[in-house]
Protein backbone atom coordinates (compact mmCIF):
# COMPACT_ATOMS: atom_id res chain seq x y z
CA UNK A 1 0.00 0.00 0.00
CA UNK A 2 0.91 3.65 -0.88
CA UNK A 3 1.75 5.87 2.19
CA UNK A 4 -0.76 8.23 1.82
CA UNK A 5 0.64 11.86 1.62
CA UNK A 6 -0.62 15.63 1.02
CA UNK A 7 0.76 15.60 -2.38
CA UNK A 8 -0.93 12.57 -3.29
CA UNK A 9 -3.94 13.61 -1.75
CA UNK A 10 -4.08 16.89 -3.39
CA UNK A 11 -3.70 15.34 -6.81
CA UNK A 12 -6.28 12.73 -6.24
CA UNK A 13 -8.65 15.86 -5.57
CA UNK A 14 -7.53 17.65 -8.25
CA UNK A 15 -8.20 14.95 -11.04
CA UNK A 16 -11.64 14.59 -8.90
CA UNK A 17 -12.47 18.33 -9.44
CA UNK A 18 -11.59 18.18 -13.41
CA UNK A 19 -13.66 14.59 -13.96
CA UNK A 20 -16.54 16.56 -12.48
CA UNK A 21 -16.02 19.81 -14.49
CA UNK A 22 -15.57 17.58 -17.92
CA UNK A 23 -19.15 15.90 -16.55
CA UNK A 24 -20.87 19.44 -16.54
CA UNK A 25 -19.52 20.56 -19.79
CA UNK A 26 -16.28 22.46 -18.97
CA UNK A 27 -13.30 22.21 -21.30
CA UNK A 28 -10.26 22.01 -18.95
CA UNK A 29 -7.67 24.36 -20.46
CA UNK A 30 -4.98 23.85 -18.40
CA UNK A 31 -4.30 22.45 -15.32
CA UNK A 32 -1.60 23.38 -12.82
CA UNK A 33 -0.80 26.14 -14.74
CA UNK A 34 2.19 28.19 -13.34
CA UNK A 35 3.34 32.36 -14.42
CA UNK A 36 5.61 34.33 -12.44
CA UNK A 37 2.53 35.31 -10.40
CA UNK A 38 1.53 32.13 -8.91
CA UNK A 39 0.22 28.66 -9.78
CA UNK A 40 -3.44 28.06 -11.11
CA UNK A 41 -4.92 24.92 -10.65
CA UNK A 42 -7.42 24.72 -12.90
CA UNK A 43 -8.59 26.78 -16.01
CA UNK A 44 -12.00 25.49 -17.66
CA UNK A 45 -13.80 27.22 -20.51
CA UNK A 46 -17.62 27.10 -20.81
CA UNK A 47 -20.24 28.59 -23.52
CA UNK A 48 -17.44 32.14 -23.31
CA UNK A 49 -16.59 31.87 -19.30
CA UNK A 50 -13.33 31.52 -18.32
CA UNK A 51 -12.61 29.86 -14.72
CA UNK A 52 -10.02 29.82 -12.63
CA UNK A 53 -10.98 27.09 -10.12
CA UNK A 54 -8.65 26.15 -6.73
CA UNK A 55 -9.11 22.95 -5.74
CA UNK A 56 -8.94 22.44 -1.94
CA UNK A 57 -9.63 18.80 -1.12
CA UNK A 58 -10.09 17.50 2.47
CA UNK A 59 -10.95 14.77 4.37
CA UNK A 60 -12.85 15.70 7.25
CA UNK A 61 -14.08 18.84 9.01
CA UNK A 62 -10.95 19.17 11.53
CA UNK A 63 -9.58 22.04 10.15
CA UNK A 64 -13.19 23.76 9.05
CA UNK A 65 -14.10 23.47 5.57
CA UNK A 66 -11.69 23.68 2.48
CA UNK A 67 -12.55 27.26 1.23
CA UNK A 68 -11.13 28.75 4.66
CA UNK A 69 -7.55 27.86 3.16
CA UNK A 70 -8.03 30.44 0.61
CA UNK A 71 -6.79 33.64 2.60
CA UNK A 72 -6.42 36.62 1.55
CA UNK A 73 -2.75 36.08 0.33
CA UNK A 74 -3.80 33.14 -1.47
CA UNK A 75 -6.60 35.07 -3.34
CA UNK A 76 -4.45 37.60 -4.62
CA UNK A 77 -1.50 35.19 -5.84
CA UNK A 78 -3.86 33.87 -7.54
CA UNK A 79 -5.25 36.99 -9.05
CA UNK A 80 -1.94 37.28 -10.34
CA UNK A 81 -1.56 34.12 -11.52
CA UNK A 82 -4.78 34.92 -13.81
CA UNK A 83 -3.27 38.03 -15.10
CA UNK A 84 -0.39 35.95 -16.00
CA UNK A 85 -2.34 33.87 -17.66
CA UNK A 86 -4.06 36.48 -19.55
CA UNK A 87 -0.79 38.20 -21.15
CA UNK A 88 0.46 34.78 -21.85
CA UNK A 89 -2.63 32.99 -23.48
CA UNK A 90 -4.78 35.71 -24.22
CA UNK A 91 -5.31 36.97 -27.59
CA UNK A 92 -7.29 39.77 -28.94
CA UNK A 93 -9.97 39.10 -26.08
CA UNK A 94 -10.15 34.91 -27.46
CA UNK A 95 -8.98 32.12 -25.53
CA UNK A 96 -7.59 28.98 -27.35
CA UNK A 97 -9.93 26.14 -26.52
CA UNK A 98 -9.49 22.78 -27.83
CA UNK A 99 -12.14 21.51 -30.36
CA UNK A 100 -12.61 17.28 -29.92
CA UNK A 101 -14.86 18.22 -33.05
CA UNK A 102 -12.38 20.00 -35.44
CA UNK A 103 -9.51 18.16 -33.70
CA UNK A 104 -7.58 20.85 -32.86
CA UNK A 105 -7.51 24.43 -30.96
CA UNK A 106 -9.51 27.05 -31.99
CA UNK A 107 -9.80 30.98 -30.64
CA UNK A 108 -12.86 30.86 -28.77
CA UNK A 109 -14.19 34.57 -27.00
CA UNK A 110 -13.97 34.79 -23.08
CA UNK A 111 -16.93 37.11 -22.03
CA UNK A 112 -16.34 36.61 -18.37
CA UNK A 113 -14.04 35.54 -15.97
CA UNK A 114 -14.55 34.17 -12.63
CA UNK A 115 -12.84 32.65 -9.84
CA UNK A 116 -14.33 29.25 -8.19
CA UNK A 117 -13.35 27.61 -4.90
CA UNK A 118 -13.88 23.97 -5.72
CA UNK A 119 -14.00 21.59 -2.25
CA UNK A 120 -12.83 17.68 -2.79
CA UNK A 121 -14.52 15.52 0.39
CA UNK A 122 -12.70 12.60 0.18
CA UNK A 123 -11.88 9.50 2.48
CA UNK A 124 -8.46 8.90 4.07
CA UNK A 125 -8.57 5.97 0.85
CA UNK A 126 -8.73 8.82 -1.93
CA UNK A 127 -12.42 7.18 -2.14
CA UNK A 128 -14.62 10.50 -3.61
CA UNK A 129 -17.33 11.70 -1.15
CA UNK A 130 -18.70 14.94 -2.35
CA UNK A 131 -17.75 17.88 -4.49
CA UNK A 132 -18.84 21.54 -3.88
CA UNK A 133 -18.41 24.21 -6.34
CA UNK A 134 -18.24 27.47 -4.85
CA UNK A 135 -18.72 30.16 -7.95
CA UNK A 136 -17.64 34.06 -8.05
CA UNK A 137 -15.94 32.54 -4.50
CA UNK A 138 -13.73 35.72 -5.15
Amino acid sequence: MTLLNSSIFGRAGEENARSFLREKGWTIIAENYGTSGGELDIVAYRRGTLVYAEVKARSGSKFGAPCDAVDAVKRQRLKNAAEGFMREQMSGGRIPVYSRLLRRKIYRRVKTRRFDIIEVYMTKQLVLERINIIENAF
